[in-house]
């Protein structure tokens, strides 16, 4: 639920996309922020209705994969919510379902992987590369030419210095401050 309601104030602010329905399993009539939501079986009808975009919010990796074969079968085009007071440099490159919050800064040359989350207020600076499936919490800052791998968990309010990389599916805690590389699957708490 944060995750839609997340997006949805992201569509809101910028009026990019108007937001019809939340997909949920779910059964039909209950409603999300006023906005229905309705069975995921109903993507299909959606389209031939000419919904042409979805963005999927769906937690863990695995129902977004799920979800996202649906979509791409039926021709659904996945976009990826900025919000409004996010700042995102003209060469930075977004791929698809990545959400951007509010006042959130993504530098130059950044490259942020399909389905990661960069929330409210985090800063990725200059030439760094966020894998797949990252997830980059509030008031996060990285510095330049960071490398965080696929399915890496950044706390709120985590400092990573300039050219380290967090590895894959390691888990940076609230917090911390990291100046050294963090390797796969480690916790960090401080290094």
């Amino acid at each position: 639920e944060n995750q839609a309601f997340l997006a949805f104030d992201a569509f809101q602010s910028n009026k990019d996309y108007e937001v019809l329905a939340f997909i949920g399993n779910l059964q039909g009539g209950d409603a999300f922020y006023g906005v229905p939501v309705i069975h995921s079986n109903a993507l299909k009808e959606l389209k031939e209705l000419g919904v042409a975009h979805v963005y999927i919010c769906a937690s863990g990796a695995n129902a977004q994969k799920e979800q996202e074969k649906e979509c791409e079968s039926l021709g659904l085009n996945i976009v990826s919510p900025v919000h409004s007071t996010a700042v995102v440099a003209s060469t930075a490159r977004l791929g698809k379902g990545v959400f951007i919050g509010a006042q959130a800064v993504i530098g130059p040359d950044v490259v942020v992987g399909d389905y990661t989350r960069v929330l409210c207020a985090a800063t990725i600076a200059h030439h760094s590369k966020l894998g797949k499936f990252v997830v980059i919490a509030d008031g996060s800052n990285l510095g330049g030419n960071t490398l965080v791998e696929d399915y890496c968990s950044v706390g709120i309010g985590v400092n990573v210095n300039k050219r380290v990389t967090l590895g894959a599916r390691s888990t940076i805690v609230s917090g911390a401050t990291v100046v050294d590389h963090v390797l796969e699957g480690e916790v960090c708490r401080n290094i």
